[in-house]
């Protein structure tokens, strides 16, 4: 309070020297140079001035934030009588302090605005001049203009459009180091690209959300206002965005549970193809004929979902034959042994193995089951199409017959069937 009162005598003798000026300027006892030197000090103290202003506004602030507090403290309070009288004193107090900080402001807005009103008439020429400062002004008050208050704390024109250069610098920044540490995570550990993609992704919400964090802290933008803001979103897109945060949690699932990953082949209702991208929301699939598949991340998690490359790129696939009756079915199971012996394609482990499937209709069955290193259908189609190529070249040259559908026709009559011979001429019956 010492400190108010010595303030409060200054700007009085400023004051007074104001008004003798005012009154030297309009009696025209003030030289040229004399209002010159007028306006240069009104101009400095003008500048003062508004920095004090600021000062107290922003202690008025802190004091309002303060007694807010307190006062919550004591409608909750429900300890010793000592400590609750401790705590009323200090309402008391801070009470005193914010009234004697708000006289303080309304006398140095006051005064603001006398000089302010010195120089625009006396101190300052030139129309240019005069419409400059005040669209300084006017600037510095959108600048300031309070848009609303969350829990004593304003939130301002200029705190919005900083917090949002700062989210746009945060959001550049985070996608800037997730990429680099999703890079240095594959080189340094040697991760596959599907894991380098999970760390990138999740080093990348994860900064964002700091950054934004920050930002809303060094423009002192309250916190407590998303509760509000969270439960009005809440109650009006609830329902629209449920599909939304159901598939973004299910690609954070995707990302650290990793049953699917970049590069994988899988299988999706009937259609093949490797995993390009797990985004926020959907999964990009390129097919195996060229076409871009989107499936929102939910879907991996809700239906079965064959990923052929989880664990590894072995497969298990099968060929099968059918030989006549009659043919050499040993000679036959050496024929096939050989031509899986002979195809770079099958592995010797898992060894391969024979079996004679079945007597049919039409044939001796057999069916050759194998193992093999392969990144999509196609090619493990290419190798079962060179198989049976080399089986018809072999079974044609050992004599032995691939063997087709046949059918034995019986003709049931009462009586006998009449059968005729016809000519070859034109008159023949």
């Amino acid at each position: 309070e010492g400190t108010l009162i010595e303030a409060q005598l200054e700007r009085l003798a400023e004051q007074t020297t104001l008004w003798r000026r005012w009154d030297e300027v309009l009696r025209g006892a003030a030289s040229r140079a004399d209002r010159e030197i007028y306006a240069q000090e009104g101009a400095a103290r003008s500048e003062s001035l508004t920095r004090v202003r600021s000062q107290r506004e922003g202690r008025v602030v802190d004091l309002e934030r303060r007694l807010s507090l307190l006062r919550k403290r004591l409608a909750s309070y429900a300890g010793p009588a000592h400590v609750r009288d401790a705590l009323a004193q200090q309402e008391q107090t801070l009470v005193g302090l914010l009234e004697a900080q708000r006289e303080d402001l309304a006398a140095v807005d006051a005064e603001l605005v006398l000089t302010e009103r010195f120089l625009e008439e006396f101190g300052r020429g030139g129309d240019l001049w005069r419409w400059l400062e005040r669209a300084r002004v006017s600037v510095a008050g959108l600048w300031t203009y309070e848009i609303t208050s969350v829990d004593d704390e304003p939130l301002t024109v200029g705190a919005l459009l900083l917090g949002l250069i700062l989210f746009a610098a945060g959001f550049w920044l985070s996608r800037r180091i997730a990429t680099g540490a999703g890079r240095a995570a594959g080189q340094r550990f040697g991760l596959d690209s599907g894991a380098s993609h999970a760390v990138q992704s999740i080093a990348f919400y994860a900064l964002w959300v700091s950054f934004t964090v920050l930002a809303l802290r060094i423009v002192h933008f309250p916190l407590t206002a998303f509760t509000v803001l969270g439960g009005a979103l809440a109650i009006g897109v609830g329902f629209g965005s449920q599909n939304v945060m159901n598939n973004f949690i299910s690609g954070l699932i995707l990302m650290l549970e990793r049953p699917i990953r970049a590069d994988d082949l899988v299988e999706v209702e009937g259609n093949h193809g490797i995993v390009e991208h797990i985004g926020a929301r959907s999964t990009r699939i390129r097919s195996t004929d060229g076409r871009h598949i989107i499936v929102p991340n939910s879907f991996f998690l809700e239906n079965n979902v064959v990923n052929w490359t989880l664990s590894d790129d072995l497969l298990r696939s099968s060929v099968k034959v059918g030989i006549v009756y009659g043919a050499p079915t040993r000679l036959a199971e050496q024929l096939i042994q050989r031509v899986v012996s002979e195809d770079p394609d099958i592995l010797p482990k898992p060894p391969h193995e024979i079996v004679f499937d079945d007597f049919g209709d039409n044939s001796l069955n057999f069916e050759v089951y194998f193992w093999a290193r392969v990144r999509s259908p196609m090619a493990a189609r290419r190798i079962k199409s060179r198989m049976r190529f080399k089986l018809d070249d072999l079974f044609r040259e050992h004599g032995i017959v691939i063997a087709f559908p046949q059918r034995d026709v019986h003709l049931d009559s009462l009586k006998p069937i009449e059968v005729r011979v016809l000519g070859e001429g034109p008159d023949a019956d």
